[in-house]
């Protein structure tokens, strides 16, 4: 029997995804092996551009006591996700079914590891399948992590901004990796969590929020995001959580041209946060830009700093 893939939409609808992409992305998983389903929701057009809650816990009350191996798959991220949050106590009851998602989907993939102890697969939603840009050694990594393998990942020369279904990808040369605050030597490893920095910091205050301690805390954000709403959202985090007890911080790269990714602006921000952060790693491809990686939240990242390399694996 094959594994199957269920695509749903947890926060924007995934109306603007095209038919000839949506087709793209079913043959890519098909030719792999996977089955793939729609839930009915999926691509359907909201008046409000994000799905109904009822929509998406239906979703989830369908796979209740699910006994087939199951990948459930976001179309993609947006805004919303955090609408069932008073619900993850669904997912906890859906044995053999693997999240996988990225953005907006953060809130909820750190909420069932924070609450359940469930692992999922950060940095994969069927947008990202659906690019026609995607280069064969990315569409490995994605059915490796897919089939939650350990994978390595080495920084690649040249990178884009990822709004390929915007316009046709723009490659800038990639900025290498900058290492901020305390020494961590050549190799640092820990249990990965984090996401999208906003979605994030929309469990605050909440049982979801992870406990940073000892962790490895991904932090990336929209390619074009300002230097102001990094600040604030960054500062936001130091004051609503314990991510100044992390083993280490990575932030993802930012969209080519962006002084985000200049060692002095990061340094700049890091004064101005005035709080004592753990080791901070710049220009990470754990972010929105392609190519982009996935992680496994709660699985284990090592960076090898020397090397410019990661190893991802879930255990």
């Amino acid at each position: 029997m094959k594994d199957k893939v269920v695509i749903w939409s947890p926060a924007n609808d995934g109306f603007s995804i095209t038919p000839d992409s949506i087709k793209r992305g079913k043959s890519v998983l098909e030719l792999s092996g996977y089955d793939v389903h729609f839930d009915s929701n999926a691509f359907r057009s909201y008046e409000t551009g994000v799905t109904s809650k009822v929509s998406r816990l239906n979703v989830l009350k369908q796979l209740n006591g699910n006994l087939e191996k199951i990948v459930l798959m976001s179309t993609y991220g947006g805004y919303s996700a955090n609408l069932i949050l008073d619900e993850l106590r669904l997912i906890q009851n859906m044995k053999n079914v693997i999240l996988s998602g990225k953005s907006d989907l953060t809130c909820i993939l750190n909420g069932i590891y924070t609450k359940y102890n469930i692992k999922s697969i950060y940095g994969i939603d069927f947008s990202k399948i659906c690019n026609p840009y995607l280069e064969e050694s990315d569409k490995n990594n994605i059915l490796s992590a897919l089939a939650l393998k350990d994978i390595i990942f080495k920084k690649q020369e040249k990178f884009n901004d990822g709004f390929w279904y915007l316009h046709p990808p723009k490659n800038s040369f990639s900025y290498k990796w900058e290492v901020f605050g305390e020494s961590i030597g050549r190799e640092i490893t820990g249990i990965s969590v984090g996401g999208n920095m906003e979605s994030l910091l929309t469990l605050a205050g909440t049982e979801y929020m992870p406990n940073f301690t000892n962790k490895i805390v991904v932090l990336e954000t929209i390619p074009d995001i300002s230097v102001g709403q990094f600040v604030m959202q960054l500062k936001a985090m130091v004051m609503a959580t314990n991510i100044c007890k992390a083993r280490a911080i990575i932030f993802g790269c930012f969209e080519p041209g962006s002084c985000l990714n200049e060692k002095k602006i990061i340094d700049f921000i890091l004064s101005e946060i005035k709080t004592q952060l753990p080791s901070v790693i710049s220009n990470v491809d754990f972010s929105h830009t392609e190519p982009s990686y996935p992680f496994y939240i709660g699985g284990k990242i090592k960076l090898d700093i020397m090397k410019n390399e990661i190893t991802i694996s879930w255990e």
